[in-house]
């Protein structure tokens, strides 16, 4: 309990964007020892297929799922850790937020054309990955806990807080806090189409600068599902997929700088493992982004400069709009150089500005 009044005196002086990632990285932390796990699990199964072993082995196929499962649930284990935070009540925080990713929820947009609660519509998200909105129902049951315990007898509290609270809540959740980051998302993939047809370049800096942002609001979903798939369905690539990609390679190499600038022993292993576990998973990299680099601040800055710097530079060897392939052929070598630049800039600027290891 001491712990959590230190920090919310600190939360209280500090500004609103150390407090977001203050948050973030109070909610995530417990969960970086299942990122590992299930980054060691989704490495070890690509490394038996690069020693020889088909895809289609279903051995390999099951520890894919395996390494998966995580993401694939991202918003209850969010939603675990993040009632324990707020001291909402698990249960009915893990019911609401599993909502999200049930099935059966899906299914409801495939079985009508338009859904609505109470007349007011609801929208079809991709929850699978998404953070806050987790966060924020966690919050709001812990609010609305409180508030029904003041206000309703004992002999009803039992029964009622819970109900009153899930049933206040879902709504919220699937009308204006869930679509958040679709609306989001789309405003910027409008602006991501305007600005790549003025300028490549300047269109490739503000997706590699702002990319790993997008994914703390769960905005890139929205971007890849209206930019991004719609490109590789009509010309068979895409400029998001390969301007996004240096920024990858930056939360990698930040925290390898981390790793190498830390005295601290424990946070040299922790950032050292979190880059590699990151690194063999794959575009994983959450570990090292909420272990590491959000958690000290500077690093993930670093990331956002050296993201928007290998950005433009692929950005720049695709001038034709959505037409030059990305991963193979023309493309390919700007692609490598925009990580390799990007890597590198990230990787100097968080070893210049260190971290504060006092900062947890």
């Amino acid at each position: 309990e001491e712990n959590l009044d230190n920090t919310e005196n600190s939360n209280k002086k500090a500004k609103p964007v150390e407090k977001l990632i203050s948050l973030l990285s109070g909610i995530v932390s417990p969960i970086i020892p299942a990122m590992l796990a299930a980054g060691f699990i989704t490495a070890l199964a690509k490394l038996l297929v690069l020693a020889g072993i088909s895809e289609t082995n279903t051995t390999i196929q099951l520890l894919t799922v395996a390494g998966d499962v995580l993401y694939g649930f991202f918003p209850i284990f969010i939603g675990w850790s993040a009632a324990k935070y707020f001291g909402a009540n698990i249960s009915i925080v893990l019911m609401v937020v599993g909502l999200l990713v049930y099935p059966n929820f899906s299914n409801v947009f495939s079985n009508f054309e338009s859904v609505t609660f109470l007349g007011l519509p609801v929208t079809n998200v991709y929850y699978g990955s998404s953070v806050l909105p987790a966060i924020l129902t966690a919050f709001l049951i812990a609010k609305f806990e409180k508030i029904l315990r003041k206000i309703l007898p004992n002999a009803l509290r039992s029964i009622f807080v819970p109900f009153l609270s899930a049933l206040i809540t879902i709504p919220l959740l699937i009308v204006v806090i869930g679509p958040i980051g679709v609306w989001g998302g789309e405003l910027f993939a409008n602006l991501f189409r305007s600005t790549y047809e003025l300028s490549p370049i300047l269109a490739g800096a503000i997706i590699g600068g702002t990319w790993q942002i997008l994914i703390i609001f769960g905005m890139h979903i929205a971007i890849l599902g209206l930019v991004s798939a719609p490109n590789i369905a009509m010309y068979g690539r895409d400029t998001i997929i390969m301007t996004h990609a240096p920024s990858l390679i930056c939360q990698i190499t930040a925290g390898l700088a981390v790793a190498l600038k830390a005295k601290d022993k424990k946070i040299k292993k922790n950032a050292l493992t979190l880059s590699l576990t990151s690194f063999f998973s794959g575009n994983v990299i959450e570990p090292v982004m909420y272990g590491v680099n959000l958690k000290y601040k500077k690093p993930f800055i670093a990331v956002c400069i050296g993201g928007a710097i290998g950005g433009a530079i692929t950005g720049a060897v695709a001038f034709s709009l959505y037409t030059f392939p990305v991963y193979l052929g023309v493309g390919f070598g700007g692609l490598l150089l925009g990580c390799l630049v990007g890597g590198l800039v990230t990787f100097v600027l968080t070893y210049v500005m260190g971290i504060d290891e006092k900062d947890v």
